[in-house]
């Protein structure tokens, strides 16, 4: 895929509830994949109060291929939640898109918390792994 053809849309606080029917199945993809203290009701909340921006990622003309939520905090943007299909065909780009975004927006770094899949998907454009998470079903 080129990069004219991935694009990344921001979703406002005053949208979420027009296009959060289409989004929420993004979200629960990704909640239901992996382990995750996330639902998809509070992904809601947090996009509607305007804590966490909802992005779209899509390929031209107007195909999604994924969706994720991020917040900012003392100029850090923390990588919630990322969802989609085929995401090593496009992430790379993606997020190289969302970098010069969000240093444009004052974001000295970048934190991704995912799956483990993501560290392999996203060594290649410098991420690097700098904790661990473990958990025990009881």
């Amino acid at each position: 895929m080129s990069d004219e053809e991935i694009s990344l849309e921001v979703i406002k606080k005053e949208d979420i509830d027009k296009f959060w029917p289409s989004l929420v199945i993004w979200f629960a993809m990704a909640c239901d994949k992996a382990s995750t203290l996330l639902t998809v009701d509070e992904i809601y909340e947090h996009a509607k109060s305007g804590d966490w921006w909802c992005w779209v990622i899509s390929k031209s003309p107007a195909t999604t291929l994924g969706v994720a939520a991020t917040n900012v905090h003392n100029n850090i943007a923390i990588v919630q939640v990322v969802a989609g299909v085929h995401s090593d065909e496009w992430i790379d780009i993606a997020m190289n898109k969302f970098e010069v975004l969000a240093k444009e927006n004052g974001v000295e770094k970048i934190i991704i918390d995912g799956r483990l899949g993501w560290k392999r998907m996203l060594r290649n454009i410098g991420y690097k792994p700098v904790r661990i998470a473990l958990e025990k079903v009881l």
